[in-house]
Parts: C-alpha cells; structure tokens; sequence
C-alpha cells in the first residue's frame, strides 16, 4: 500500500466514523483529524507531482550527448542549479 492510499483509507474512515457519531465531540475530533489526514495526502501529492517534474526537466542533462541532439541547448537554459549531481556540474 503507498502513503498516499494510507493517508486516503484513514480520512474516509474518520468521516465515516463521524457520519456515525452520537456525540457532537466525538464527531467534532473524528473530522478534526480527517481534515489533518486529508491535508497529508493533498501535500505528498504536491511533493510527487513537483517531484516528477523536476526530474522530467533533469532528463535531458543526466543523458549522454550521443542520445540527445539538444542536450546542450537544455544546458544552456537549465542554469547551473540543475547541473548539481552531473558530470557538467562546477566545482
């Protein structure tokens, strides 16, 4: 199971529990915390999504000059912040 289906299952569990909550505090705190479990999910979505596009724009400098035609024109655009980790990278 990913993080990201955990933190799903438990925000439906909680607003189910608070559909069928008696008490006003219990289903007060049940929605409390399905917010915060909700709020989890939302950021790692965030993070992954940022995350893959970060490394859609890193492919072209990690990939030898041979295989990509435009690798140097990515370079030149990229900036020297996208170069940390590769064979190009200042010292």
């Amino acid at each position: 199971m990913t993080t990201l289906k955990f933190y799903r299952q438990q925000a439906a569990r909680l607003e189910s529990q608070a559909g069928a909550a008696l008490l006003g505090n219990v289903r007060d705190r049940a929605l409390s915390a399905a917010r915060a479990w909700t709020k989890l999910g939302d950021r790692l979505q965030r993070f992954e999504t940022a995350k893959a596009a970060r490394l859609a724009l890193k492919a072209p400098l990690l990939e030898e000059p041979s295989e990509n035609p435009d690798r140097e024109t990515a370079i030149a655009n990229a900036g020297p912040a996208a170069l940390v980790g590769t064979d190009l990278a200042l010292a």
